[in-house]
């Protein structure tokens, strides 16, 4: 794809190249690119910057969340997903005790256990009823 770059003619007889091309064609100022606001509705005057990040949860969203870099690993969770602070980057992680990680396992294990059990006695009382409902109908 082509951007175009548009010079205008100032009241001073100077030219000047101060628009840009929007990937919908729409037409914003430079000052407008990498502002940390969708300016063309279609989020190319921010994609390609590098004065900011988009949260992980809107990635392949059309409604981005912009964070500037500013804000990453400053202790203050800007992202929904927690992801401008707990990455790789910032060394940080939601649970940095190794006794509630081991805790929060062990709960989801002995959770998928118990669904587990309740799915097949749900199974096994379906399968009852069937037989019963059978008995009920061969006897009339």
């Amino acid at each position: 794809k082509t951007n175009l770059t548009f010079a205008t003619e100032q009241a001073s007889g100077v030219y000047e190249n101060d628009y840009y091309q929007c990937g919908n064609n729409k037409c914003i100022k430079y000052s407008q690119v990498c502002d940390l606001v969708n300016d063309c509705g279609d989020m190319s005057d921010e994609l390609e910057c590098n004065n900011h990040v988009i949260c992980k949860n809107t990635r392949r969203s059309p409604k981005k969340q912009l964070v500037p870099v500013s804000q990453i690993c400053d202790g203050i969770y800007d992202c929904f997903d927690l992801s401008d602070e707990c990455n790789n980057e910032c060394g940080k992680q939601i649970l940095e005790n190794r006794m509630l990680k081991i805790i929060c396992w062990v709960m989801g294990i002995l959770s998928i256990l118990f669904n587990s059990v309740m799915v097949v006695q749900a199974c096994v009382s379906l399968k009852d009823c069937r037989t019963s409902s059978m008995l009920c109908t061969k006897s009339l």
